[in-house]
């Protein structure tokens, strides 16, 4: 079962407003979805435009979590409903370049679109590189330290 424990919201809430951030990273041992799904309630709106990379990916989490807690199911369908895929230029080929290597996955456009900022390249971070990672670093955060979890 995959299990929902982090997510990254960058935000602007006006046209020409400051880009802001807030995030939710579960803590190590416990069912976080619970969490998670309240903090997602409090941080996003009703009735707001959500964009997402391979929005269908984050549909099915927020469906899942919408079903688990009834009590904030309204809520959660409604930024489901909301979600709008920034995957759609690149899938269908609005947007293409040869340094996407063919692919559309954010890993290979990202960098493609900006050669020149090696943070925005997947393959440059120091450990977690892509989900499945992030999954394994997540279970094992029980096994280390809290320093180590911290990093």
């Amino acid at each position: 079962m995959q299990i929902p424990f982090q997510y990254s919201l960058h935000y602007i809430e006006k046209e020409g407003g400051e880009l802001k951030h807030k995030e939710f990273l579960a803590e190590a041992g416990i069912d976080p979805r619970r969490k998670l799904a309240e903090r997602l309630v409090e941080d996003i709106p009703k009735d707001v435009c959500v964009t997402a990379y391979n929005m269908g990916f984050e549909k099915g989490v927020i469906k899942k979590l919408a079903e688990t807690y009834p009590d904030l199911s309204e809520h959660l369908l409604n930024i489901r409903e909301n979600i709008k895929d920034l995957m759609i230029p690149f899938k269908d080929r609005y947007y293409y370049c040869k340094e996407m290597q063919g692919s559309f996955s954010i890993k290979y456009v990202l960098p493609a679109l900006f050669p020149n900022d090696p943070d925005l390249d997947y393959h440059n971070l120091p450990v977690v590189h892509n989900g499945e990672e992030a999954s394994f670093a997540y279970s094992d955060l029980v096994n280390h330290t809290k320093e180590e979890q911290k990093k």
